[in-house]
């Protein structure tokens, strides 16, 4: 609970000055919204903070309506957190000051939009340095039946040349964050510049023991036989959010024959 009141200040602190009579509401899961009236939805995250301009609907299925980069969506509530206080204030505007609020909130939504194209572009300059942007990553229990644990990860090739082969150096921890071990994985090409490439590596680790996996190392190696160490290796990770914003759901590029 702290944590969603931490992540409602910084946007309570804008409404009150820029965008008077705007209302907020954070998401509980990771989710999309409803698709609205262009066929359209939107993808929403844990903890992310929403616009808010009305909340309807039968008992058994309330939603709210909330805005997106300009752009009018709908989620049901069982994904919402909205403070009791804020609800109350939506259920009770009277129809023309809903329509000023959604204008406040609409020109908000769209500055909003703005600021995060602008963070996600900083974070993408940083992976750029590191040769790949990490859009995804997961840690794996290979089977109930056997000790395993496998490594998959999602990538975008930031780099102006096509990648051959890519290492991933992977050090394993267990819960209480001793060290396990280092493996080295790779992955194949050919993967273009601006393109996605993935792998899937099972049974890096012969355990159930492990944890958590930091990527240590990413070496690359281009079709014109050239090579790229990455020096900071931890500055090539996205957030969900910033992957969305720069690339799209789901993250499909598709390389030529």
């Amino acid at each position: 609970m702290k944590l969603i009141i931490m992540l409602f200040l910084p946007l309570l602190v804008f409404s009150q000055t820029e965008a008077n009579h705007v209302y907020f509401a954070a998401i509980k899961t990771d989710c999309y919204s409803e698709y609205n009236s262009e066929g359209k939805q939107t993808k929403l995250y844990n903890l992310q903070v929403i616009p808010i301009v009305n909340y309807f609907g039968e008992s058994y299925s309330k939603k709210y309506e909330f805005y997106d980069d300009g752009i009018k969506y709908e989620i049901r509530e069982d994904y919402v957190y909205c403070p009791d206080s804020t609800r109350t204030q939506i259920e009770s505007l009277s129809e023309t000051w809903r329509d000023s609020v959604r204008l406040k909130t609409i020109e908000y939504s769209k500055s909003w939009r703005k600021i995060e194209m602008e963070r996600a572009n900083e974070l993408y300059a940083k992976a750029k340095a590191q040769g790949i942007a990490i859009t995804d990553y997961s840690v794996k229990d290979e089977s109930e039946y056997t000790n395993g644990t496998g490594y998959s990860i999602d990538f975008v090739n930031a780099g102006k040349k096509t990648i051959k082969y890519i290492w991933f150096t992977l050090s394993a921890y267990n819960r209480v964050k001793d060290f396990i071990s280092t493996k080295v994985v790779k992955a194949m090409g050919p993967i273009k510049s601006g393109y996605s490439g993935s792998g899937s590596f099972s049974y890096v680790w012969h355990t159930d023991l492990v944890e958590t996996v930091k990527l240590t190392g990413i070496k690359i190696q281009y079709m014109d036989g050239t090579f790229f160490v990455a020096k900071k290796p931890k500055d090539a990770f996205l957030s969900e959010r910033c992957a969305y914003l720069l690339f799209g759901d789901p993250l499909e590029q598709y390389e030529e024959d």
